[in-house]
């Protein structure tokens, strides 16, 4: 939706509108309409942000669960060749 989103031109031109908005087409209203609210663009962003937190976030923690376990490997391992072989693998 966000490149649906009136550029900065199209704002100066709208707002610099005194016509019959009765003759506008309807993207031209729409933009009219949605001109008002307040912070669009960061709404936006934040709406897209949250559609793709769960995504990241889970992509992420597995990463992070795994580097737990490496470590928890790496501090219970008593041989040096041992840890060597862990940290390679991570590596």
């Amino acid at each position: 939706m966000k490149p649906f989103l009136p550029n900065a031109e199209e704002v100066q031109i709208l707002t610099a509108y005194e016509g019959d908005r009765g003759i506008l087409g309807k993207a031209e209203r729409f933009f009219l309409e949605i001109m008002n609210i307040p912070h669009l663009e960061e709404r936006f962003d934040a709406l897209i942000y949250r559609g793709m937190f769960e995504d990241k976030f889970s992509s992420v923690s597995k990463h992070v669960t795994n580097l737990c376990h490496a470590i928890d490997s790496v501090k219970t391992s008593e041989s040096k060749e041992e840890k060597k072989a862990i940290f390679l693998t991570l590596c």
